[in-house]
């Protein structure tokens, strides 16, 4: 029976020149069930459309529009997605599709176009960067963007130089939260300071996040700032981008997306989270931990409410006691935590961003691309969550911290893979849950961060959690 809040068949004209005159043979590669494309075009554009919503599950939305298809048309002088049975709510008055999902539909298409026609699949270090950098160059991502003329200032001081921030945290941060407000506050302070901000792109903190900085640049009279998300195919349809972001860039898997997070930007705040923010804290924290990286500085704050102190407490004592003090706070800390305090972060960071400037500029390296910082193959190599490989993790001290840190960064990467994926939730439902192996001692660190995640409600937006892991001594 059709759902009275499911569309039967809707047409988006592609109105992004970039899309003008595409080749029939981009359409075909991007519409083709034997390629595999189609299917990924497909769920990007469910993503895309249930932006808004509640729902983190990618197995609930496909078991809830089973039979969503996108095709693609021609126009006179574009494209135009034909879609069918897809969510209503992303229609105005059921006939007008918001404009933010229009523009996020034809970045989806274009970047998906672009990884096939000029990246394909890159298996060495430097390669996969290049990569990366050459999908962030192609969505114009290091384009400065002249602001609009204000006639209240001089020319010459209207042109703001903006600097770009990183920003991690929950997906599953309500908008009436004390956190979901703490994180606007910070982000305002900063966007006073001219900066702007990437995320994930999806819901929770990373709504939160432009919505500070909206109100700093109002304040500030800012014209010129973006709201980057950078997302992927694998977990699109669980965090689908928000309207805030703009652009949309979509890379290929998650360890180049966590790449582009760290290289793109210059420093990172981290806010409460689960075990998706877990994972970008150890992914940081390999690279930072490599021998390669000694002399390079990329700065990580740590920040909350009062109420999240205990919550950052935890993950401070999960990495001494898992990674070492001495790893972390020798010769110098490798992150800061700061505790109900907007305005402290954001001078703390502008402070910092300045020897991360000097850095940058004793390497060469311009201050949209983080160049010269070396990225282990472990943090780069995409990880394929099966029960198997991830009985294999190895948790153990008999290795070096950056990575014992890319073990850790695997072990929390397929606990969001069980959570969220269609695939993982599948596999669980076949094959039990995952079996979480190694050290004792650390292994009932990694229990008590994870229950603690649970207790918290950090694991899923909505319904009772049911773990996809068992942690084995």
């Amino acid at each position: 029976m059709e759902s009275s809040h499911t569309f039967r068949q809707m047409e988006v004209e592609a109105l992004d020149q970039r899309l003008s005159y595409l080749p029939e043979a981009d359409i075909q590669y991007l519409t083709s069930a034997g390629n595999g494309q189609h299917e990924i075009l497909r769920r990007c554009c469910l993503g895309i459309l249930h932006t808004g919503t509640d729902n983190d599950s990618t197995a609930e939305l496909l078991e809830r529009y089973p039979k969503f298809n996108v095709h693609i048309d021609r126009t006179r002088d574009s494209i135009k997605f034909v879609l069918e049975n897809g969510p209503l709510s992303a229609f105005i008055d059921g006939q007008r599709i918001h404009a933010a999902m229009r523009e996020h539909l034809c970045s989806a298409a274009i970047d998906l176009i672009f990884h096939a026609r000029a990246i394909g699949t890159p298996m060495g270090r430097q390669e996969i960067t290049d990569a990366i950098f050459r999908i962030l160059d192609h969505a114009s991502v290091f384009q400065l963007i002249p602001p609009v003329a204000d006639p209240f200032k001089r020319v010459e001081n209207s042109r703001y130089e903006l600097t770009r921030i990183t920003c991690f945290g929950g997906h599953t941060m309500k908008p009436q939260s004390e956190e979901y407000t703490y994180v606007k506050r910070v982000c305002q302070q900063l966007a006073e300071r001219f900066c702007e901000f990437i995320t994930g792109g999806g819901q929770g903190a990373m709504r939160a996040t432009f919505s500070g900085a909206k109100a700093g640049y109002t304040f500030e009279r800012i014209t010129n700032a973006r709201a980057f998300g950078f997302n992927c195919p694998g977990i699109i349809t669980s965090e689908p981008p928000n309207l805030h972001v703009r652009p949309l860039v979509i890379l290929p898997d998650i360890e180049k997306r966590l790449e582009a997070f760290i290289r793109a930007s210059m420093g990172c705040i981290v806010f409460p989270g689960g075990p998706g923010t877990a994972e970008e804290i150890q992914t940081i924290l390999s690279v930072l931990l490599h021998k390669e990286n000694r002399d390079q500085v990329y700065p990580i704050i740590l920040t909350g409410p009062e109420s999240s102190r205990g919550y950052f407490e935890a993950i401070d004592t999960f990495i001494m006691k898992t990674v070492g003090r001495d790893a972390i706070r020798e010769p110098e800390p490798l992150y800061e935590i700061i505790i109900g305090d907007p305005e402290r972060v954001a001078q703390r960071m502008m402070a910092a961003i300045g020897r991360t400037e000097n850095c940058r500029s004793e390497h060469d390296d311009p201050k949209l691309w983080y160049r010269s910082l070396y990225l282990p193959e472990e943090v780069q190599q995409p990880f394929n969550p099966t029960h198997e490989n991830v009985a294999k993790l190895e948790i153990n001290r008999d290795q070096s911290p950056y990575a014992l840190c890319a073990q850790l960064r695997k072990l929390f990467s397929a606990v969001v893979y069980g959570n969220v994926t269609d695939e993982g939730v599948k596999s669980i439902r076949e094959n039990g849950p995952y079996e979480l192996r190694g050290d004792p001692a650390m292994m009932q660190e990694v229990s008590t961060l994870l229950e603690r995640f649970v207790a918290e409600r950090r694991m899923k937006i909505e319904g009772e959690y049911k773990p996809c892991y068992k942690v084995v001594a």
